[in-house]
């Protein structure tokens, strides 16, 4: 026996095949079967109606034993249950056949009445679902799709099948619509009841509305049933929307999607319909219930609901639509558009990515008023007719007293609607959107909202290849504005980045993208910050890289010309961002007309380093093919090469190797640079290679004038206050092995100025350092100091025949920076411990510091005679220690006579005395103690002989060697005065004998 209801059809069931017959206009008796089992009963098809009282009995008791399986939760094994199902489907089965084989008029009215009767008796057996308790509804609930073993499934599945049958039979007995319409009515309630229970308890992820697939069987039969009896097409609908009518609003709503749904599906379709024809929309049910819900829900209602309508409106009932829901829905939001829980989108490109979302698919949209508008676009596409109605509808709520009020959200709301109709009729739309934002009040038109907003308007524009000329007079009108105000300029660094985006959605670039380039932009650049600056840099470089081809760059140019190119020249600052030189080079580039004035002034000594060396690889990356230079260029090209190779420590590479492909270098010469880290130092190492010959070379002596020659020009102004120490010793080191390696290039002796005179005059001895009226910065004193042992060995190799300049340097550098040298780190020993250097330092020093009359400080005489004390202490160098004997002794020897520092030159005297190579210089520093006392015993005599006395204590057998000589003297200066014998004289060097007088 089959059942009409059964989950599992593979092991029993009829497909419907029933409920076809009954539909069938001639039905023909199976021919295999004639007679039906029913119980223990064995009826023959053709007369089983005639004991219909009998027969109904027996399907009471058996309907009775199931319902008490709920009703008194009675224990019925499986095959007892099985029994009762099949008892109760085979006589309603046979019942109907015998009446569709009744082939008598008057015998079949007169059936018809007795089954009348006897369905009426039976009906009044059946519980209704809608009657039962809660924890009955949940056993049915949870129980309706468990094995088929379950009491209570079984129960559930045996009243689907009797109310199917009940249905069917008074039909077939010729029952009034309005009978059947009560029976329909019933079984409705008694599957909503069902549902409505497990709707509750499930979360809104895990709802169904079909419990099972009987279920959702039961609800096509109703329809099917309903649309082949029923006068009228929404018959179903009348009885469902009556059902429903004081049900919840929601889930009304989500019951309607989904039995809608069902009109496609034909699991017990009795003919191959058309979808057109099957799909009857419900419009006054979800209208009836969408008004409630809009008028007392919230904004989660809202969301939730327009999900669930979403496949009816867009999909299922698309053909059909009706505008009548979106208007209801507008009605709704126009009198609240500035109330939201979602906040007002901030970014431009989140607002165009929800845009693009709604426009197709807004069923992924998280707010509630981005899904209507979504579903109103689907709409308005497939009835392009509606669209005078809702844009009648939407205009007439959005008046300007109106626009006044909107807050951000009311603002965002109404921009959303209107950008996304824009796909509808976008010229209409584009003045409309322009005319709700110019109604603005200004303190909300000049808001990173509205701004963003207009932003995505134009990248609507482009996406869609639409030109540009007609919104952007907007957008630039508040541009200029914004940058005379400081409170605004905020918002102009928004736009620039928005102006990226704009460019980045364009595929076409004539689409006047170029008019929102004006005067507004040199002055922004003019005042704003460093960072935002480089955004603003960024996005340009950006946007030339896309619009410099030959098809764009027509339309370009002239705003680039006019407002980009004077910004860079204008900003072209120590703090500019390195892309001021990159752009800068590609419209040079770019814009033959300003080839040259381009190439002088990003060159010139004002511009920092980074920005030049930017420009110059822009310019030369495709040197010779794309750009040639000129022979002025070329010089300029050398100097900014050494600038910024000297100035820079990261920056060079690119350049160095686009710099060599000019022909000034020599082959050897680029091979030297191209292999090595450092540009400046090979190109030093390779003039100093073979300086003779380099010095006959015309081309190396002008490379070499060239490269030098200038930086004297732009030197100064990095080391007045300098910001980078290690930059700064760079430039000495640099310059310091020059002077070294390639002096004889860098000065000539017969001109009044050349490369070195003016390097000196920067590096070294600056007029303000010469006369004491600035001090160096500490980072360029610390450079000096490690340099300077370098500069003055350079300058002692250029000075082999006696230079005026040079020897004036000598001295300078000797005496102006000696009191900013420590006494234990001092440049002064390196050149002490040089043997080209030392004999010319020691003669500076003691002139300096020793010889009388003394000029200097005594803090820097005492800082030279501690430097000499430690020297002497520590140096094994026998010509050394000569050196400083015959070039400073004897100028010691004048401090102990006329300085108030003779006791710490006493103590050098001392040193040198003690030290080991003494004996070995012990004639030298005889020779100088005969050369002071001929020069200063006759008119520093008391001095003098204070100076000898001490001397008898350090080196008293040299001394008394020497007596002989000192008395000679002695003799020489009586006789100088005219006198036989002088007492003070005599005394004096009776004394000094006594003094060296040794104990026997």
């Amino acid at each position: 026996m089959s059942y009409i209801f059964n989950c599992d059809k593979n092991k029993s069931g009829n497909d419907f095949a029933h409920f076809r017959k009954i539909f069938t206009p001639k039905y023909k008796e199976p021919e295999d079967v004639s007679v039906i089992y029913i119980g223990k009963h064995i009826y023959h098809r053709h007369v089983i109606i005639e004991e219909i009282d009998v027969v109904i009995r027996i399907v009471q008791t058996e309907w009775y034993q199931l319902q008490s399986v709920i009703l008194y939760e009675n224990i019925l094994s499986f095959s007892e249950l099985i029994y009762s199902r099949e008892v109760l489907n085979g006589t309603f089965l046979a019942i109907s056949e015998s009446l569709q084989l009744c082939n008598c008029s008057q015998q079949k009215s007169r059936y018809i009445e007795s089954v009348k009767k006897a369905l009426d008796n039976f009906t009044g057996c059946v519980v209704p679902i809608t009657k039962f308790p809660d924890e009955m509804l949940a056993k049915i609930s949870t129980s309706a799709t468990n094995d088929a073993k379950c009491p209570i499934y079984q129960y559930f599945h045996s009243f689907l099948d009797v109310q199917y049958h009940l249905l069917v039979l008074y039909y077939v007995c010729g029952a009034p619509e309005d009978k059947l319409e009560n029976r329909i009515t019933s079984v409705m309630k008694d599957i909503i009841t069902v549902i409505k229970k497990n709707y509750r308890r499930q979360s809104i992820q895990n709802r169904q509305p079909f419990l099972c697939s009987c279920i959702k069987e039961s609800w096509l039969v109703l329809q099917v049933f309903t649309e082949k009896i029923g006068s009228d097409k929404n018959w179903f609908w009348k009885i469902f929307n009556s059902v429903l009518e004081n049900e919840d609003s929601i889930f009304t709503l989500w019951l309607l999607k989904y039995i809608s749904s069902l009109q496609l599906d034909n699991t017990v379709c009795l003919d191959e319909d058309k979808r057109n024809d099957r799909v009857v929309p419900n419009y006054s049910l979800l209208e009836s219930k969408l008004k409630i819900i809009l008028s007392s829900a919230g904004s989660d209602t809202f969301l939730e609901c327009f999900r669930i309508i979403e496949p009816l409106l867009c999909d299922l009932w698309l053909t059909k639509g009706r505008i009548e829901v979106f208007q209801i829905i507008w009605d709704h939001y126009s009198k609240r558009l500035n109330i939201s829980k979602k906040k007002p989108t901030q970014k431009a490109l989140q607002l165009n990515e929800i845009i693009d979302s709604l426009l197709s698919s807004p069923k992924e949209c998280n707010d509630d008023f981005e899904i209507f508008v979504g579903m109103l676009i689907l709409h308005l596409r497939a009835h392009p007719t509606h669209w005078g109605k809702i844009k009648g509808r939407i205009y007439s709520q959005l008046g300007p007293n109106k626009v006044k009020d909107l807050n951000e959200t009311g603002v965002t709301h109404v921009m959303v609607i209107f950008l996304s109709l824009a796909s509808v009729n976008f010229n209409e739309l584009s003045k409309k959107i322009i005319s709700v934002l110019e109604n603005l009040p200004m303190e909300k038109r000049n808001t990173h909202h509205v701004w963003n907003i207009y932003a995505i308007f134009m990248i609507r524009h482009v996406l869609e290849g639409r030109d540009l000329e007609g919104a952007a007079p907007f957008m630039l009108q508040l541009l200029r504005d914004a940058v005379n105000d400081q409170k605004t300029l905020r918002l102009v660094r928004d736009f620039i980045e928005n102006f990226g985006h704009i460019i980045n959605h364009s595929t076409n670039y004539q689409l006047h993208q170029w008019l929102l380039i004006d005067t507004w932009l040199p002055n922004y650049m003019a005042i704003c910050y460093h960072s935002d600056l480089k955004a603003a840099l960024d996005v340009l470089l950006c946007t030339l890289d896309k619009v410099s081809n030959p098809d764009s760059w027509s339309s370009w140019e002239p705003a680039f010309r006019d407002y980009v190119y004077p910004s860079m020249r204008q900003i072209s600052t120590p703090s500019a961002p390195d892309t001021v030189g990159k752009i800068a080079g590609k419209l040079c580039l770019l814009m033959p007309n300003i080839t040259n004035e381009a190439f002088n002034f990003f060159n010139s000594e004002t511009i920092p380093p980074r920005i030049s060396c930017q420009f110059l690889d822009k310019v030369l990356a495709d040197f010779p093919n794309s750009f040639i230079l000129t022979p002025s260029q070329e010089l300029v090209v050398l100097q900014s090469w050494m600038k910024i190779c000297l100035l820079t420590t990261d920056l060079y590479e690119n350049l160095t190797l686009n710099v060599l492909k000019l022909d000034c270098f020599p082959a050897t010469l680029k091979t030297h640079i191209g292999t090595s880290q450092d540009p400046v130092y090979a190109f030093i190492e390779y003039l100093g290679s073979d300086i003779k010959q380099h010095l006959h070379s015309n081309s190396m002596i002008k490379l070499c004038e060239t490269c030098f020659g200038q930086i004297d020009k732009w030197l100064g102004q990095y080391l007045t206050q300098p910001d980078d120490e290690t930059l700064v010793f760079r430039v000495y080191t640099c310059i310091s092995l020059a002077f070294l390696h390639c002096g004889p290039l860098l000065y000539d002796r017969n001109k009044s100025t050349s490369p070195l005179t003016k390097l000196v005059q920067v590096l070294l001895l600056p007029t303000d350092f010469l006369i004491g009226k600035r001090v160096p910065h500490n980072f360029v004193l610390n450079a000096v100091k490690k340099t300077w042992h370098i500069f003055f060995e350079a300058i002692v190799k250029l000075n082999s025949d006696i230079d005026t300049f040079l020897e004036r340097t000598l001295r300078d550098m000797v005496l102006k920076y000696m009191q900013y040298f420590s006494t234990a780190d001092s440049p002064i020993i390196r050149c002490l411990e040089n043997t080209s250097t030392a004999p010319i330092l020691l003669d500076k020093i003691s002139n300096s510091y020793f010889r009388h009359p003394v000029k200097e400080s005594d803090a820097n005489t005492l800082k030279v005679l501690k430097i000499l004390s430690d020297f002497v202490q520590s140096t094994t160098s026998l010509p050394l220690m000569r050196l400083i004997i015959n070039k400073c002794l004897y100028g010691l020897f004048e401090i102990v006579i006329f300085h108030a520092q003779r006791n710490v030159a006493l103590s050098l005297i001392k040193v040198l005395t003690c030290s080991p190579l003494y004996p070995q210089v012990r004639e030298d520093f005889g020779k100088s103690i005969i050369t002071v006392t001929e020069k200063h015993l006759a008119f520093n005599t008391i001095n003098y002989f204070q100076l000898m006395y001490v001397l008898a204590k350090f080196i008293p057998a040299d001394v008394k060697n020497l007596l002989g000589n000192i008395k000679q003297n002695v003799s020489n200066v009586e006789r100088m005065r005219g006198v036989g014998f002088d007492k003070n004289l005599r005394t004096h060097f009776e004394k000094l004998e006594a003094a060296v007088e040794i104990p026997k």
